[in-house]
């Protein structure tokens, strides 16, 4: 969780010891928001759940340098999302100094534990068709990583058929799902494992990704009989083109 800390003063500068009378009034005055741009405009995500708490007296340690300060209130919160958060605080329908507020939201380092895959690829599809699926990275408090640089540290692996009936592409970074996608096509029937595994940039050790290895994917063959009428209720269509798409981005669905 990330702290605020605050400060009540009066007209003249001076600090305040209020004795805890303003912690209502604090949390009707706080709004938080976390935006994709650091232009605070379009849609958001709110913050909210924050605890607001009075300290007669408080240790803190700025720069190295240890302060204590009287009769001081924290408001602490938890970030739902990486962006730009814009904090208004205010008093009735005063700003306190420096309301709005503007920090930039980052994921940190990426857990491998934490990122996952998801996508059709993962449960399977039929001989000769393209599928895919999506790689979530995750930091170790599960904040979406933005980084579009890291497909070298991300290796699938597909055993369970020869390595000469399986294509592959990926995985390339996907801004319009925040994720890298891999695309894949089988040309034989066969039950694949799939790995999915991320390697820090300079490390040693590759780690696996939540549920990797994904086992049991069945790659089918479909036989065809030319004169038999198409049954709309057999049939289906799956691919990264039936979700969120990007306009002027590649995309694809497969249909069987």
């Amino acid at each position: 969780s990330i702290r605020l800390i605050l400060q009540p003063r009066d007209e003249s500068g001076n600090a305040l010891v209020d004795q805890d009378q303003l912690a209502s009034d604090i949390r009707e005055g706080l709004s938080q928001r976390i935006f994709p741009r650091a232009v605070p405009s379009g849609a958001s995500r709110n913050i909210i759940n924050q605890v607001v708490t009075y300290h007669p007296s408080l240790t803190t340690v700025v720069g190295g340098i240890s302060t204590t300060r009287q009769g001081v209130y924290t408001i602490d919160y938890t970030p739902t999302a990486v962006g730009f958060l814009q904090t208004v605080l205010s008093n009735g329908t005063v700003h306190i100094q420096g309301s709005p507020f503007l920090k930039r939201l980052s994921s940190g380092g990426v857990s491998a534990s934490a990122s996952f895959a998801n996508g059709p690829g993962l449960q399977g599809t039929t001989v000769g068709f393209e599928t895919s699926f999506l790689i979530y990275l995750r930091d170790a408090a599960n904040f979406p990583s933005s980084d579009a640089t890291l497909s070298s540290s991300l290796d699938v692996t597909i055993t369970g058929v020869a390595a000469s009936s399986v294509s592959t592409t990926g995985p390339v970074w996907s801004a319009g799902s925040g994720a890298y996608l891999f695309r894949y096509t089988v040309t034989e029937a066969a039950t694949l494992s799939i790995s999915v595994t991320y390697t820090p940039a300079g490390g040693v050790n590759s780690e696996a990704i939540s549920d990797s290895p994904f086992t049991e994917v069945a790659i089918t063959a479909v036989l065809v009989d030319p004169d038999a009428a198409i049954d709309p209720a057999k049939s289906r269509v799956m691919g990264p083109a039936l979700g969120v798409v990007v306009a002027g981005e590649i995309t694809a669905a497969a249909g069987t």
